[in-house]
């Protein structure tokens, strides 16, 4: 038994020598001031393991004169990731993950900055909005890639939860519908409230990119699309994916076809908006197939003319015709109906409106069915028989 519990101990002494020791350091840094060191900052380190779902607090200690701190590791996991955050001025901060898999030194510092809650300097980079005809409505997904160029992080000044107090608030018409927000790679910060999107997150200085959806409905195939620009906005641009719809709006520039990753599209924009624009857009569509009409009711319409335009002729022609015997106007009555038929299924065929053969037979066909309705129509004038 003590052999036993010996050599039982001997692996599990080895196995941590064989985990080892690592070593995770850095400095707080105050990037408002020039990335000079914070001193006395609490720091926590943190690991995040393959099976948790939430990361796990490991150790603290304060930053000394310099900003600097170290994380000594026994047994480390090198399956997992560990990092190191603070909290100043209201804000987290993280370090760069580091995994031990292939050192056991990392090196990662804490850029803190001191905040604010204004947003009069931000600027927008860009402004994408994507539109495509969605059957029952027309669905928009919106890209802004906001740029806060101070040296400030810029904190969310919401207290009591209500989009009033956002500092990035995006206002849509009120008739948008099933507005979405799109989670990015960290998540979504974005609220929403009514027809007002809101981000509740704090901006570091550098880039956010800000995604989001929404319907609005079609009117008659129309609808009106309104986007208020609440930063000066470097490039503002609509993509139209669909060949069937067109955008219309006073100040905008067609930039025409646009490829993005192998999908056309029809780009049009604007560029260096003012803070505070806003426009008021029309997309219009093409008539539905369901709207209009279809082939049989289309030759059914031109029938009646024709029917009205023989029948007139006839009333005022002073020539008079013999009527049909009963098998040659049985002959004409079936051939009359063949011939509508063939006509309808012409029409509806694919490809039939840039078939310039096809279109030239229908026409041959629909002057027979013309002469043969002549026919009809003077035996009715003769005898009394439609």
């Amino acid at each position: 038994m003590k052999i036993k519990s010996f050599i039982a101990l001997f692996i599990f002494l080895a196995s941590l020598s064989q985990a080892g020791t690592a070593t995770f350091s850095g400095r707080v840094l105050n990037g408002t001031k020039d990335s000079t060191g914070v001193a006395g900052q609490s720091v926590m380190l943190q690991v995040f393991k393959v099976d948790a779902h939430a990361p796990q607090e490991m150790a603290r200690v304060a930053s000394q004169a310099n900003g600097g701190f170290s994380f000594s590791i026994p047994a480390v996991d090198t399956s997992a990731h560990y990092l190191a955050t603070t909290e100043y001025q209201g804000v987290a901060y993280y370090s760069d993950p580091a995994h031990f898999a292939d050192s056991p030194q990392f090196t990662g510092d804490l850029v803190l900055f001191d905040s604010t809650h204004s947003a009069a300097d931000v600027v927008g980079l860009m402004h994408h909005l994507f539109l495509q005809d969605a059957g029952e409505a027309l669905a928009v997904r919106e890209t802004r890639v906001l740029n806060n160029p101070v040296n400030k992080t810029i904190i969310d000044a919401i207290s009591d939860g209500h989009e009033h107090g956002g500092i990035l608030r995006i206002e849509l018409a009120p008739w948008t519908q099933n507005i979405t927000p799109i989670a990015g790679r960290f998540g979504s910060d974005l609220l929403v409230h009514d027809n007002v999107i809101y981000d509740v997150g704090v901006f570091e200085p550098g880039n956010r990119q800000l995604s989001f959806a929404y319907d609005l409905a079609w009117l008659k195939d129309r609808a009106t699309l309104v986007v208020k620009v609440d930063h000066m906005t470097r490039s503002l641009d609509f993509f139209i994916g669909d060949q069937g719809l067109t955008l219309q709006g006073d100040g905008l520039n067609d930039y025409g076809p646009f490829n993005i990753r192998g999908t056309a599209y029809h780009r049009y924009g604007l560029a260096d908006v003012p803070a505070g624009t806003r426009l008021q857009l029309q997309v219009q569509r093409q008539t539905t197939a369901s709207e209009t009409l279809p082939p049989w009711l289309t030759l059914l319409a031109a029938f009646a003319l024709l029917l009205l335009g023989i029948s007139i002729a006839r009333a005022f022609s002073p020539k008079q015709h013999a009527g049909l015997s009963a098998e040659k106007r049985g002959l004409l009555l079936k051939e009359r109906k063949d011939l509508i038929q063939k006509i309808a299924q012409m029409e509806a065929s694919p490809g039939f409106s840039s078939d310039s053969g096809q279109q030239q037979e229908r026409a041959q066909l629909f002057e027979k069915l013309l002469r043969i309705e002549a026919q009809l129509q003077a035996h009715a004038n003769a005898t009394g028989k439609k």
